[in-house]
């Protein structure tokens, strides 16, 4: 099942995105540079996969946002098709980047998890269209996801903790 919403986005992803002024395509840069081309972000957790649109020229208002009853644990050979089914609906968007993030470590590790999670992109993505958001608030490659899972198993909870900080900042709540 799926739900499909209108948010406004104030979380690190649309900080980081809007903020990024490097001029080097590099996957492995904390930074990486847009030329105006749409990015997805798609957020896995152990029962839900969240995939928001951005426009980089205005990241803090998604193009869309929709999340999905997935879980992982008892689907997992699911994922393919759900994935290719979902790429394909968003075709229209333009997208040229995907930003992925975890929220749990929802197989028996880390690395399990993200060799998971990104065997199954790049089946339909090329990897240097792909980047990871970290536990640090960086981006990096596939291949350095690969090699430090730790990395970005659960970086998802940490963008909705600095989100969640920014509003309350904004709206004066602290």
């Amino acid at each position: 099942s799926t739900s499909s919403h209108s948010i406004r986005l104030s979380t690190p992803f649309a900080t980081l995105i809007n903020s990024s002024t490097t001029s080097s395509d590099n996957p492995t840069s904390n930074n990486f540079s847009l030329q105006r081309q749409n990015i997805a972000v798609l957020d896995f957790g152990s029962t839900t996969l969240d995939i928001i649109i951005l426009n980089p020229v205005y990241p803090e208002e998604p193009l869309e946002f929709q999340r999905m009853y997935l879980p992982l644990k008892n689907k997992r050979e699911e994922l393919e098709g759900i994935l290719k089914t979902l790429l394909r609906s968003y075709a229209d968007y333009n997208i040229r980047k995907f930003i992925l993030s975890t929220k749990s470590t929802f197989f028996s590790t880390a690395k399990e998890t993200i060799e998971f999670v990104v065997d199954s992109i790049t089946k339909f993505i090329r990897k240097d269209n792909v980047l990871l958001y970290t536990i640090d608030g960086e981006f990096i490659s596939v291949d350095s996801a690969i090699r430090f899972p730790e990395k970005v198993v659960s970086s998802g909870w940490r963008a909705l903790g600095l989100g969640l900080w920014e509003i309350m900042k904004k709206d004066a709540l602290i």
